[in-house]
Order: C-alpha cells, then structure tokens, then sequence
C-alpha cells in the first residue's frame, strides 16, 4: 500500500512564551515491512537548531531549540511511504519456542530484559496475570495462538472508545472498565504478555482506517519480540496481527517516550490552545 500524509500540530498561546527545546518523532521507520519514500518537517517558528538522531530505543528523533518569544509553534510531518508486509505471519519460529517458556538467547535475553518487565507497584496487576494464564490455559501453551486469542478477546469483548487526552490507562484499570482507548487496550496487551515472559512494547503510528471517516488520530498498538523472527504487531483495537495497513513511527517499553511531541515552554500566566488536523491518503499498488 502507498500512503501520503499530512500531519499538521498547531500551538497558540496567550501571550508569546520562550520554547524550549522540543523532541519531534515523526518521521516513520524505514524497515522490513515499510519504506520511507519521501519526508518533510516543516516547523515555525524557525528553529535555530534542528538535529537528526536516534533516541536509545533506536528511534528517529528530530531535536529543535529556539530563541526569542513566540506566540505560536507549528509543527507539520509530510509523508509518502510503502508499506509491503501483506501476510503477517512471513516468518518461522524458533522450533523450540512454539511453545511457552519462551527461550531467548544470551543477547536478546539482555536487550530485552526491560521489555520483559511489568510495571510494579500497579494496583490489582494480579487481575492482568490471571486474565493472561487464563488465555494461556486456552490456548494450550501455545504461543502464536495465545496472541491471537489475547488480541481476539481484547477486541471482542472491550469498549473502545475514543479519548483525547491523558496518558494510557494502568493495565488492570482497562481491564476492570473492560473499556479503553487504543493506547490503554495496547498496554493491556503489553502488560498481558509480559506475564508470560514476552518481550513487548508501545508502538505509536497511522492506521488506515475508514478512509471515509471525518477525523484522523494517531493509532497505537502492541509489538511482540518473538525468538527468530523479530518484532511482530498486534492490534488489540482492531482484533488483528498487523500487516500492510499500519505505519510504525516510534516504538518504546515506555508509551510517553513515542509521543510525537514533547516540549516544554516558559511564560507566566499563558493558556494554550492545541489543534490536530491529520490527512492520510492510501492507494493499492497495481501489479
């Protein structure tokens, strides 16, 4: 699938305010399963420093400081990108992890290990192990079945709903409200995993969607690391494995640190006001 964005984010305020330096991820990943034909990153006022880097978790970061007093911040991603994963399961297990324990390497044990690790300190987080052994019980011990089934009951039998603001729901509030956002079913999802010992994290990106609909947002979804294979999405919204019709932009253990954009500024008495506008259009390739 081809796909053309514009994704334009909008800050007014008050009065003018100093900026300080703000963190961009927009720009989309250039990967196995999409290609990153064309970015632009338009941002005003002017920065006068603007740098290009990966962040720890290997995402792609623009950094921009400024100077002087401003009364807005404009900040627009254009987009064309491919994405070419049709059949979302193009891989092979590891023979010996079909089967839950999962059995990392020496290497992925250690990269992995904080992607492994549950929150502490959650309130009831022993609701989530027994909703993850119960689908684990179901499904057997069989790994690929059991993210399915996660994902399938996530989809089938929760609300979700649309909120705005705020960060992701604590796994065990989702699962007691049985209702969510994209970003609380997501975490949900990751935290359900990390139960049984997979490594998972927080991906934020575009979704297809109903190309009819009148308002786009950024999406979210789940990607688990799965031995010999890699990082594969689950989209507990939409009840699917992820394939052609998702975007990955930023992947991290810690859903704040794949927020498009995080800044901060300085001004005493200052209101600001925040408008999105998303356009995202698609188009099937003609073989």
């Amino acid at each position: 699938m081809f796909y053309q964005i514009d994704h334009l984010t909008e800050y007014c305020f008050s009065r003018p305010v100093f900026l300080e330096p703000h963190q961009l991820r927009l720009r989309p990943r250039d990967d196995g399963g999409q290609r990153l034909q064309a970015f632009k990153l338009t941002v005003d006022p002017e920065p006068v420093g603007l740098t290009n880097t990966l962040d720890a978790e290997g995402n792609n970061v623009a950094i921009a400081w400024f100077n002087g007093l401003y009364d807005h911040l404009h900040i627009r991603a254009e987009i064309e990108i491919e994405t070419i994963r049709k059949n979302p399961f193009d891989y092979l297990l590891t023979p010996s992890n079909n089967r839950f324990p999962i059995v990392y390497q020496a290497n992925e044990t250690n990269a992995l290990a904080y992607l492994r690790q549950r929150r502490s300190g959650q309130e009831h987080e022993q609701a989530v192990e027994e909703f993850a052994q119960q689908i684990h019980q179901s499904t057997n011990g069989q790994v690929i079945p059991f993210l399915g089934r996660l994902c399938d009951v996530i989809h089938d039998q929760f609300e979700i709903i649309r909120r705005e603001e705020g960060p992701p729901h604590a796994p065990a509030v989702t699962l007691d409200m049985r209702r969510g956002a994209c970003r609380d079913v997501a975490v949900l999802f990751i935290d359900a995993c990390r139960v049984l010992g997979l490594a998972a994290r927080f991906v934020s990106g575009y979704q297809e969607g109903d190309p009819d609909q009148a308002q786009r947002d950024l999406h979210a979804w789940a990607e688990v690391y799965l031995p010999g294979t890699g990082w594969r999405g689950y989209d507990p919204t939409n009840g699917l494995a992820v394939a052609d019709r998702h975007l990955a932009v930023a992947a991290s253990a810690s859903p704040e640190l794949t927020l498009p954009i995080i800044g901060t500024f300085r001004g005493d008495d200052v209101t600001a006001q925040v408008h999105v506008n998303l356009e995202l259009e698609s188009e099937t390739p003609v073989n």
